[in-house]
């Protein structure tokens, strides 16, 4: 017989590379640590993530700074679009300054990170140019933006 109560409970694991994860949502659900804690959600059915979502993962956090690199240009020319749009909008005065590519990482920091069945990853970075429910979505896959 089924018990019909533990059918509704959460199932929790503990991934060699994601740590403790819960289920929910569709999706597993943990905190890591990459370059500071982020949310990490992985898109996997039972038992858990698979050994590519693994690897994907493992790879990613270790060049963590050469992605962070190649997403710096594009989100610079992105906080420069918004940046020309909010000081033609009198309602938005609080955009930080930030000069050169390399600053962007003063007004913005990763926040949390989607692992797909294929092993691409969606990277959420919040930035101080937008309300705190805005986050700005990188997608990667194979260290690589997409």
């Amino acid at each position: 017989m089924i018990d019909f109560f533990n059918w509704f409970k959460r199932r929790h694991i503990t991934d060699p590379a994601f740590g403790r994860l819960v289920r929910r949502r569709g999706a597993w659900h943990g905190l890591v640590d990459v370059n500071g804690w982020v949310e990490v959600r992985v898109y996997a059915d039972y038992p858990g993530p698979t050994d590519n979502q693994r690897q994907q993962f493992i790879e990613f956090r270790e060049r963590f700074d050469e992605v962070r690199m190649a997403i710096q240009s594009p989100l610079y020319e992105y906080y420069r679009s918004e940046k020309d749009d909010y000081e033609n909008d009198n309602e938005h005065d609080g955009i930080p300054a930030v000069l050169q590519p390399g600053d962007i990482w003063k007004a913005s920091q990763l926040v949390s990170v989607d692992v797909k069945d294929d092993g691409a990853m969606d990277l959420l970075l919040m930035t101080d140019w937008h309300d705190p429910e805005h986050v700005v979505t990188v997608s990667i896959k194979n260290c690589q933006v997409v």
